[in-house]
């Protein structure tokens, strides 16, 4: 299904869709905007995906692009520096695009207003942007060859770990782990086998889950989503290799982080 039919389809964003006018002038807006920063293809097919539905929250087309400080604008801003950081590959796009879908259903779904809503998708996007800036590898010649395939991997991750992060109240050192450690993990599983890969979809379940468990939301479930968390984090580790791209992840010292979020690890006798 293309971009234009998810969004068109999604429950939550069919009333978000925009008039064919408005969406003319939205794009006369990017044209300008993509020509004053030099955007590359991919960064604009970015922009032109993430834009229309952040456009259909905000009051109209002009307001949007008139007021450099309203939380719309900051996401446009933003998704442009999102777009500069994720190289030529058009991945970033569609998890960029996915998460403010995403975002959107969830926050309609509650009945959260629009402005709030755009408060929350900008502060998701700053988070990814902050993540993405201060996760640099130490700098090697092979880092600098693959700087494009490691900040589109990077954003991806991050995509990830934020969009997880939104649907559970997470403890401020279970937070730090993820935006971390487990952050770089996600990141080497992008970069060694593709972020389209079976193992990379696996990771992305598996982020899930271990929020999911730290949260108490599931409940009776919780043993049996111990058990089955951690034979797949012990799977997922044997498959990656910690040196990446000029890069050394410690995944050892992920998985003492790990412990301390899950207290009932050793009582559900499986040793990570």
């Amino acid at each position: 299904m293309s971009a234009a039919e998810h969004l068109k389809n999604h429950r939550y964003v069919a009333s978000l869709t925009l008039p064919s006018e408005t969406l003319d002038l939205l794009n006369t807006y990017l044209d300008d905007l993509i020509r004053q920063e030099a955007l590359s293809h991919s960064a604009e097919v970015m922009l032109r995906r993430i834009s229309p539905p952040v456009c259909a929250l905000a009051d109209s087309v002009e307001d949007l692009f008139r007021g450099k400080n309203n939380a719309a604008m900051r996401i446009i801003n933003c998704a442009v520096k999102i777009a500069k950081l994720s190289g030529s590959g058009r991945v970033s796009s569609d998890a960029l695009q996915k998460t403010v879908i995403e975002s959107i259903g969830m926050l309609r779904s509650k009945h959260v207003n629009r402005d709030k809503i755009l408060q929350q998708i900008n502060a998701d996007l700053e988070s990814v942007l902050h993540l993405a800036l201060i996760k640099v590898p130490s700098e090697t010649r092979e880092d600098a060859a693959n700087a494009g395939r490691i900040s589109g991997a990077k954003i991806v991750a991050a995509l990830m770990v934020v969009g997880h992060a939104r649907r559970f109240d997470l403890e401020e050192e279970l937070l730090y782990l993820s935006l971390t450690q487990w952050f770089e993990l996600l990141v080497v599983a992008i970069i060694q086998c593709g972020a389209h890969s079976r193992i990379v979809k696996e990771a992305d379940r598996l982020t899930f889950m271990l929020f999911y468990i730290a949260s108490d939301e599931c409940g009776e479930k919780r043993e049996r989503f111990l058990n089955l968390f951690i034979s797949k984090f012990n799977a997922l580790l044997a498959i990656l290799e910690p040196f990446c791209l000029g890069h050394i992840a410690d995944f050892s010292h992920l998985k003492q982080a790990v412990r301390p979020f899950i207290a009932e690890l050793e009582r559900a006798g499986a040793a990570i």
